[in-house]
């Protein structure tokens, strides 16, 4: 950056965050038609993903390293500049799924202490959600040794914005797809934040159902974390005068 006058920084700043801007609107209007619905989402999550990637390298370079796992860092990224609480919460219902049935004790202790009902038709939000610390929390104390790192991992991978990552980033740019473990929840235009929908499944068994939890994340909820992700990046640029990483390659 040595040798940039102020305006050449500010050009810089203001033709990145203009064409992150531009990606958005045109994934806006192309979730508008239904037949472009999948364009629109991954127009979306790989947007998301490359700015969390070019923040890294300009603000947070030790998740910028090789070995840093990319889930890892995208969810880092919406913590920290999305602006919405539900980043710091650990969806529990994804996280049983994840437990059984190899970490079944671990399963039913967490479930016995956050007085989860699978077969519940009470609603539920991110908001009864617990955040990563109170997770951790009931581990140290409560988990068996031989399993804690491995479930320690589980709940990290159970954080709304690794999920995001996983279910939605990774199934749209290598699949053009939403994964099955998640929904839109088109029909209910009135929840704008994430909920879970009460689900019944009988597998291959039907005289024996089981009671799930999907979990809902409104496409207008992921948008609105793109506009606010990418107004706190940009914030951060101008106020330290620093261009995003990439536009000064080859300066």
């Amino acid at each position: 950056m040595v040798g940039l006058a102020t305006h050449e920084r500010e050009y810089l700043i203001e033709r990145f965050f203009d064409w992150f801007a531009a990606r958005l609107k045109n994934a806006r209007q192309l979730y508008e038609a239904s037949p472009t619905r999948p364009e629109a989402s991954l127009v979306l999550g790989a947007g998301l993903d490359a700015m969390a990637k070019f923040w890294a390298q300009t603000f947070r370079p030790e998740l910028a390293k090789g070995g840093v796992p990319a889930g890892h860092r995208f969810s880092t990224f919406l913590r920290e500049l999305a602006g919405h609480a539900a980043f710091d919460r650990v969806s529990v219902p994804m996280l049983l799924t994840k437990l059984k049935p190899k970490f079944q004790i671990e399963a039913d202790m967490l479930r016995e202490h956050f007085r989860f009902r699978e077969d519940s038709n009470i609603l539920r939000t991110w908001e009864d959600d617990p955040v990563e610390g109170e997770v951790t929390k009931i581990l140290e104390s409560r988990v068996r040794d031989t399993t804690r790192e491995a479930v320690s991992r589980l709940v990290a991978k159970s954080l709304l914005g690794q999920i995001v990552y996983t279910e939605f980033r990774c199934c749209y740019v290598h699949e053009v797809q939403l994964s099955r473990e998640l929904d839109f929840g088109q029909e209910h235009p009135d929840r704008v934040e994430p909920w879970y929908r009460n689900m019944i499944s009988t597998g291959d068994k039907p005289d024996v159902s089981e009671h799930y939890k999907r979990l809902i994340l409104p496409w207008g909820f992921l948008a609105a974390s793109y506009e606010r992700s990418l107004n706190s990046f940009e914030q951060l640029c101008r106020d330290s005068e620093t261009p995003p990483a990439p536009m000064l390659e080859g300066l």
